[in-house]
């Protein structure tokens, strides 16, 4: 029930118990009961009942205790990392005109696996709601990415590339820096991950005001941050 619902509630609530007082206590005669009402009795008790309506009336929120799960508690914060660090990287800040460090691909991967086998979700079902839309574009981006790029580079140094890498005519592939200008194609690839990052983005900034709302305890300790899936090589 929304503040608003709370408050007419309450207002009603007192009103109706005030009016059974008076229908316990009417007197025989009412008329004459109202011509013997002296003023001063009156008019307190017609303050009484202004500053008691206008009390229920308060521009403040009022504080609900709100006991979240510790299995929700702890994706909101992983969350809430993500957000702040490797995903506002990629679904935020990149362009795939330009290479993308391997491990974010890596991350993005691993984070949909943990999800798909039931490992990572809400036990609230408002913000579970919220998670399944995110992972929605979350699993349409990783298919994306696994089609259209390609890596180029070796170890920590890897860059995933729209164009693919060049074979040798011996075997093997040669590694490229994105050289070249980009095809028709490669600029419409480009285009559809650019845009399906920030509709990815989009959906993650909702879930994450909803997981402020729901699971203030996110919040009661500094959130960390770090890479869960990707290990470095060096």
């Amino acid at each position: 029930m929304k503040t608003f619902g709370q408050t007419m509630a309450r207002i009603g609530l007192g009103l109706t118990a005030m009016a059974f007082l008076m229908w316990l206590m009417w007197p025989s005669d009412p008329i004459q009961a109202i011509r013997d009402v002296e003023a001063e009795p009156l008019f307190a008790f017609s303050v009484a009942l202004f500053v008691w309506i206008a009390s229920e009336f308060k521009r403040s929120e009022e504080v609900i205790f709100r006991e979240s799960s510790p299995n929700d508690v702890v994706v909101g914060r992983r969350l809430v990392s993500y957000s702040a660090y490797q995903l506002r990287e990629v679904l935020r800040d990149h362009e795939f005109s330009d290479g993308l460090p391997y491990r974010y691909s890596t991350e993005l991967q691993g984070l949909r696996d943990e999800i798909s086998i039931g490992l990572m979700g809400f036990q609230n079902k408002k913000l579970q709601e919220y998670f399944g839309s995110f992972y929605h574009e979350l699993e349409q981006l990783t298919l994306m990415l696994a089609t259209y790029t390609s890596p180029s580079g070796l170890g920590d140094a890897t860059l995933l590339y729209v164009k693919a890498p060049k074979l040798h005519r011996y075997g093997g592939i040669e590694d490229r820096f994105n050289s070249g200008e980009f095809t028709d194609v490669q600029l419409k690839e480009i285009k559809e991950l650019n845009e399906k990052c920030r509709v990815t983005w989009s959906s993650l900034q909702r879930l994450i005001k909803k997981v402020k709302e729901q699971v203030p305890e996110v919040f009661d300790e500094a959130i960390e941050y770090k890479w869960f899936y990707w290990r470095s090589e060096e």
